[in-house]
């Protein structure tokens, strides 16, 4: 039986059409159902560099605190330099006083029990120490003139270097450092400390 050539190319055509759908039907439902694959994030490795500049920052807080440590430490010690264990220190080491004309200096301190001043010293133009009562010191400071004392080492001229050793009672004392010259400042330096020391 011949049939219709026509009609065989309608259903091959009809038939491929619907293996192409299906195929396309197939390709499209494949797309919907695969999960969307994301890029995973590339994590670098550290930098170098970076660990680098922390190497050099931890060494400069070093370099820093090992700097203050050397200046600090020998600035403790010279003020602490020539103090005998238990001292205490009325005046610092290397402290220096301008005393006008005919003027004074002071600085309080109890004993709490007998003991010893000492220093080392050097003036311009003289000077006058005393170990005073706070009334002696008070008449000093009101009356510019000394009434009295417990001790004087007396005036001295122009020196360079020298010692002083005062036995104190025990009280509540003043020591002074009078300018006796009327008309030119004195400046005092202290070489070492000044320092009061229980017997």
């Amino acid at each position: 039986m011949e049939g219709d050539p026509s009609g065989a190319r309608n259903a091959s055509a009809d038939s491929t059409s619907v293996i192409s759908g299906d195929r396309s039907e197939s390709i499209i439902a494949s797309h919907a159902t695969e999960p969307a694959i994301l890029p995973v994030p590339h994590s670098s490795p550290p930098h170098p560099r970076r660990d680098w500049n922390h190497s050099i920052y931890l060494g400069i807080v070093v370099i820093v605190i090992v700097v203050i440590a050397a200046i600090v430490i020998p600035v403790a010690e010279k003020l602490g330099h020539g103090s005998p264990a238990g001292s205490e220190i009325l005046i610092p080491q290397y402290t220096y006083d301008s005393i006008s004309p005919g003027q004074y200096s002071g600085v309080a301190f109890i004993a709490h029990s007998a003991g010893v001043l000492n220093a080392s010293y050097s003036d311009q133009y003289g000077v006058i120490f005393y170990v005073m009562t706070p009334d002696e010191y008070e008449h000093l400071v009101i009356t510019n003139n000394v009434s009295g004392y417990s001790w004087t080492l007396g005036q001295s001229g122009y020196v360079a270097l020298a010692y002083m050793t005062a036995n104190v009672p025990a009280g509540d004392w003043w020591f002074a450092m009078a300018n006796p010259n009327p008309a030119i400042a004195t400046a005092v330096g202290f070489q070492s400390a000044l320092t009061f020391t229980p017997s």
